[in-house]
């Protein structure tokens, strides 16, 4: 290597040392001109003149990523946003600017589910309720939220079907009612339409979906057209059907083949109602069982209604009759004692009864 090489050299590294030595002592300052300070400025940054020469200072505009020039004279912006006399402005729903560009661009991402577009078919942010995956807008499903930027969908709060955070529910899900931002289940006849809080049904009703729309009833009620009503005896529903008829001979039952009670003289057999014959009875819930000896018709085994001939009641109980001739058979049987006094009268003698 020749001498005037060497010193080539030896010239440049010196300047080279001395450029980066003044460069990293100007802060956000990534190329320097020799001593007299930086001549480009990092991203966010302009030069600005100081005491000790060019300095870099912040972009007034926070939406600028270069204002070489000066701190207030922004030549590019961010994603988003379009360059018009020196400031950043947003783009609307469904455009978006390469950053220099002095308009926003429209973009083929839909509306309806882009915010903001990054490029003309890419979206930068998703409107709510939906989240951002590889530049497409997705859909997050009930119960699910997500802030338009985030590569996700989050839980709602308990009971919660809208929302727009975690903390702040929008409309529960059926059967909780809305209070103060949160969910509360509803309890048994009680009904909410998600965004009011749980309100009581009706008083004939078990479970409903409005205060005249009831969707149960309680058993033994009938339900037609959203009302409940009492079923009459001889008729039964399980409280989401109109009241339908028991099976011959019930009086009470729970379903067409399940009597519970029958009517009077009909005695009760594997949920069905026969008729008691002469000599039985039953209250109705129980089969046909025997009545007393010689007693033809009764309410119960100590109470007897008719006996059967030859027999008399007595105390509820069939029992043999005393005989209504009992008086003179008493007098025919018993003995006749003949009591005589014999008086002499001359030659003849005379009986007087005594």
């Amino acid at each position: 290597m020749t001498r005037s090489v060497c010193l080539v050299l030896l010239i440049f590294l010196g300047l080279w040392q001395e450029t980066w030595s003044a460069c990293s002592t100007i802060p956000n300052c990534s190329d320097c001109s020799g001593t007299t300070g930086c001549s480009t400025c990092s991203s966010g940054f302009g030069q600005a003149s100081g005491p000790s020469g060019v300095t870099c200072s912040a972009c007034t505009d926070t939406n600028c990523v270069s204002c070489q020039s000066g701190p207030g004279l922004c030549t590019a912006c961010k994603a988003m946003y379009y360059l018009a006399s020196g400031i950043c402005t947003a783009c609307a729903p469904s455009y978006y600017s390469d950053g220099t560009s002095p308009t926003c661009i429209s973009c083929s991402v839909p509306a309806a589910n882009c915010y903001v577009c990054a490029t003309a078919t890419t979206c930068g942010s998703c409107r709510a309720l939906q989240y951002l995956q590889f530049g497409i807008c997705r859909s997050c499903p009930a119960g699910q939220w997500a802030d338009g930027t985030g590569s996700g969908c989050i839980q709602c709060g308990t009971g919660c079907s809208v929302c727009s955070s975690s903390s702040a529910c929008g409309t529960c899900a059926s059967g909780n009612g809305f209070s103060g931002g949160t969910c509360t289940a509803c309890t048994a006849n009680q009904y909410s339409n998600g965004s009011q809080a749980c309100q009581p049904c009706g008083s004939t009703c078990l479970t409903c979906s409005s205060a005249s729309a009831c969707n149960n009833c309680p058993a033994g009620s009938g339900f037609v057209n959203g009302v409940c009503a009492a079923c009459p005896a001889g008729q039964y529903s399980d409280g989401t059907i109109a009241c339908s008829q028991c099976t011959a001979n019930c009086q009470n039952c729970s379903s067409a083949t399940a009597c519970g009670t029958c009517m009077t003289g009909y005695g009760i057999m594997s949920g069905n109602c026969t008729i008691c014959t002469a000599g039985q009875y039953s209250n109705g819930s129980v089969a046909c069982a025997q009545c007393t000896p010689n007693c033809i018709n009764c309410t119960s085994v100590s109470t007897c209604g008719t006996c059967a001939t030859g027999y008399q009641l007595s105390s509820g109980n069939c029992a043999v009759p005393p005989s209504s001739n009992s008086s003179d058979s008493s007098s025919s049987n018993s003995t006749t004692i003949i009591l005589a006094t014999v008086i002499p009268v001359g030659t003849v003698r005379i009986f007087s009864l005594i």
